[in-house]
């Protein structure tokens, strides 16, 4: 490894032969899209006057036949580079490479020095790649995991707009988690919703945003996108029911009460759509508006704060005078922040008296100076001048209980978004942190880095692109012991989930584990409501757990797939003999037999689906299915999932009808349906790791 200070003063010297050495390919033909730059280099219009002479000529000959001695630069020869400059490696490749980022086939290696002691002029092959001891790419970029700035999140250009070292593609800029439901927007512009789903509140639809708003108990959701327009999605009267409502407009910000959603024009006017009363509560141009869950404030370019209540009966209590730099709407309160760093707070008529209202509905605050502040349900959070973050109040109404969900994380932030009873924080990098009722998933943000998916009824479970699983649904995080150790594929059912190790053994977590697990290897299992099964590389199936049904009494034979029922109503499996034929027992005990050429079968709710060998679908209990050839199907309670040949994604509604669901374009990996009663849900994983779910789900 060279000395830190050596690969500094080569950022001058790459610029010297960086810029002959890619005209020269790019003049030859040779350079082309296995180039690998990871950062601007430095260019100047001529050498620094102190260059030595031998470096600032370069011999007249193939770039790929110079090389720098290292000895050839004198400590003192070249000025210091700017910290905020980052250096750049050039270096000459003689060989091969084993893993390519961008070398193979070009005279040159360039990347952004780390330290990693990659700067070694006349270095070869891998010696001078920044990825050749990484093979891992979780999120299938092209970049490897140690020199990606978003490894989680597809970014190939490694946008990083505000030069953090954290990219564009997962730092985010915007959060709104009112209710149990959250959205929140990132540094590239992509959304993404999370939490409760069951008005579709949940499926914001692609395309590039600027704002996002939930509503504190209505189950609605909108968002602003680049191009000025509001969409809005969830139950009515906001909008009515899905597909999601567009409206018209150069909106950039937009807030929803309980009855109606308001949105701010580009040229400070407030338009409101819905079934509220609500018109614009003042004629200034309006700098801010934020919502309550009956009432709206808004405030304006001179500072001032003007409140408008939605019912006569409970109206918001006057808001202080003066003027202010910053406003948050919260669920029965708002708050302000002055230019000075102070903060005042005020309630509603119905506030509880846990928030401290005082005489004239003035609030309490914490002394000291803030940043931020944002108001929730019963409770406030704000950032002080030192960066730090604080709460106050309580969660949802509940003081004695959730107290302690009101301590905040440590360390630096430079955003916060409160809610009822989740609140979220930005670090200085642009992280998202939540914390409070996960009740919904509300406090998990939506991830990446993913290759295989499970559902179950109140749990969804996946595994990482290195085999080790991540969990999440209702209040999963406070009572599943997750293994912390890598399986090849995952199933769940209920309450609980298992992983199934590379040497065939097995785990399961969760609650309604089943009791009794056999000693065999599995090459496949499936997961019941109560019980779970396991196929053996011999083709023997093996069930253990709940036998009330009889759902563990396997008929003789031997097998080349299995499934399993969720549903607690029909616990049920099924399995696809070796000749092709379908044959299914448990409950209900009047199933028939599929006879064909069937690869693999699965079975929701008590209807079976199969994959014949030429990739059709073929169904009993079921009249319609979606048309095309299949590599995998989930069947569910309501939702149903399936991978065509091409990789796209099909995900549809109903037993007896087709209701396709709109899914994002692309490839995928995985496919998971929920099995249980009640609410319904399906999950996918695109071929970028990207874990996506439509439907009710408990996150």
């Amino acid at each position: 490894m060279s000395h830190p200070a050596r690969s500094l003063r080569l950022v001058h010297v790459a610029t010297v032969v960086l810029g002959a050495g890619l005209a020269a390919c790019q003049s030859s033909g040779s350079a082309g899209p296995d180039a690998y730059v990871d950062t601007a280099p430095v260019v100047r219009d001529s050498a620094p006057a102190d260059l030595p002479r031998e470096i600032a000529a370069i011999p007249d000959a193939p770039i790929a036949d110079v090389a720098i001695p290292d000895t050839s630069i004198p400590d003192q020869a070249l000025p210091d580079v700017p910290p905020d400059v980052p250096a750049v490696d050039v270096a000459i490749d003689r060989g091969p490479d084993t893993r390519d980022m961008g070398v193979d086939a070009t005279p040159i290696d360039v990347g952004v020095d780390r330290g990693e002691g990659y700067d070694r002029p006349g270095c070869t092959g891998d010696a001078c790649d920044p990825c050749a001891n990484d093979p891992n790419d979780t999120d299938l970029d092209g970049i490897c995991d140690s020199r990606d700035n978003c490894p989680e999140q597809p970014n190939p250009d490694q946008a990083d707009s505000d030069h953090d070292g954290r990219g564009d593609a997962c730092s985010w800029i915007q959060v709104s988690v009112e209710g149990q439901t959250a959205c929140g927007v990132r540094a590239d512009h992509t959304a993404s919703c999370w939490g409760l789903n069951r008005g579709r509140e949940a499926e914001l639809p692609d395309g590039q945003y600027q704002w996002v708003a939930t509503t504190w108990s209505a189950g609605a959701s909108c968002a602003v996108k680049l191009d000025g327009s509001a969409v809005c999605m969830g139950n009515p009267p906001i909008h009515s029911g899905y597909p999601p409502t567009i409206i018209e407009g150069h909106y950039r910000q937009v807030a929803i009460t309980d009855m109606q959603a308001c949105g701010l024009t580009d040229d400070g006017k407030v338009e409101c759509w819905g079934a509220g009363p609500f018109g614009p509560a003042v004629t200034d141009r309006v700098a801010w508006l934020g919502a309550g869950e009956d009432f709206i404030c808004e405030l304006t370019t001179a500072g001032e704060i003007k409140c408008q209540a939605q019912n006569a009966s409970s109206p918001i209590l006057p808001p202080p005078t003066g003027t202010f730099v910053a406003l948050s709407v919260g669920g029965y309160h708002a708050c302000a922040l002055r230019a000075d760093g102070s903060v005042v707070c005020w309630g509603s008529n119905q506030a509880p008296n846990i928030m401290g209202i005082k005489t004239g509905g003035q609030i309490d605050v914490p002394s000291g100076t803030f940043k931020k502040v944002s108001a929730g349900g019963y409770h406030t959070c704000g950032i002080r001048s030192d960066d730090t973050l604080t709460c106050w109040g309580a969660f949802d109404n509940d003081f004695e209980t959730k107290a302690d969900d009101l301590v905040a994380p440590t360390g630096k932030f430079r955003d916060v978004f409160a809610g009822r009873s989740t609140d979220c924080a930005l670090t200085m990098t642009g992280e998202l942190v939540c914390w409070g009722d996960d009740t919904y998933g509300q406090a998990t943000p939506p991830f990446g880095g993913m290759q295989r998916v499970a559902a179950g009824q109140v749990l969804v479970c996946g595994l990482r692109k290195d085999g080790h699983p991540r969990c999440f649904g209702k209040n999963v995080s406070a009572h599943v012991a997750i293994p912390d150790e890598a399986f090849a594929d995952i199933v769940a059912s209920n309450s609980h989930a298992c992983g199934l190790r590379a040497d065939g053994t097995f785990t399961c977590w969760g609650s309604m584990v089943s009791s009794n697990p056999p000693a065999d290897k599995f090459v496949a299992l499936a997961a019941g409501p109560k019980h779970d099964c396991g196929l053996t590389a011999s083709g023997t199936v093996r069930c253990w757990g709940d036998n009330s049904s009889y759902q563990c009494n396997v008929p003789a034979g031997s097998y080349q797939s299995i499934g399993a029922d969720g549903d607690a109503s029909y616990p049920a499996n099924c399995g696809v003999r070796l000749d092709g034929t379908v044959v299914c027992w448990g409950k209900p005990d009047t199933f028939a037999s599929l006879a064909g050429d069937f690869t693999q079968v699965d079975i929701g709710n008590a209807v079976i689906c199969g994959l014949h060998a030429d990739g059709t679908m073929g169904c009993a209990g079921r009249t319609q299915t979606p048309p095309g050839t299949f590599t995998q199907l989930s069947i569910g309670g309501s939702y149903n999932g399936a991978i065509k040949t091409d990789g796209s994604l099909v995900i549809w509604l109903g037993s007896n009808s087709l209701d396709i669901v709109a899914t994002p374009p692309g490839k995928y990996l995985d496919v998971a349906a929920d099995k249980s009663g009640g609410d319904h849900y399906a999950c996918s994983v695109a071929d970028s790791g990207l874990l996506r779910c439509v439907g009710v789900v408990y996150r």
